[in-house]
């Protein structure tokens, strides 16, 4: 028997987005290894356990509330890869982009939860963060 959060896609590409993360970070470079790298997947960490959270609750807002700080857990990954590429701390942006567009698929899919789970279909326009043609994180 499985807990029912981990027959969810949405979690399943959580976790993958984690392992994904969790990738990333071994690239950093050493003198960042407590800060950088920490940050990072800590936050991904979250995104994982609010989906989880999100899935336990019978309460419609407190599922939307789990949800929106899963997408905001996505934003500090994200932040933190920023972060990455400006101080340096990985030479290949090759890495950066492939999970700059994880965070994206990943955020696209909180917000379909998100949509499904409200009849307000401005819930997820409030976020407004997913607006990128491409990632900022290519080669130079």
């Amino acid at each position: 028997m499985a807990y029912q959060f981990e027959e969810l896609d949405l979690w399943q590409t959580a976790l993958e987005y984690l392992d994904l993360v969790y990738e990333l970070a071994e690239k950093v470079s050493k003198s960042e290894i407590f800060n950088a790298k920490n940050q990072l997947t800590q936050a991904a960490y979250r995104i994982l356990k609010n989906i989880a959270a999100s899935a336990s609750c019978e309460d419609r807002a407190e599922q939307i509330k789990f949800l929106r700080s899963a997408i905001q857990a996505v934003s500090e990954t994200v932040t933190c890869y920023h972060v990455i590429r400006l101080r340096n701390y990985i030479h290949n942006a090759k890495h950066l982009r492939v999970a700059y567009d994880q965070s994206l698929v990943l955020s696209e899919m909180l917000l379909e939860r998100i949509n499904s789970l409200t009849a307000e279909e401005s819930v997820a326009d409030s976020f407004a963060l997913i607006t990128a043609s491409g990632s900022p994180f290519s080669d130079d």
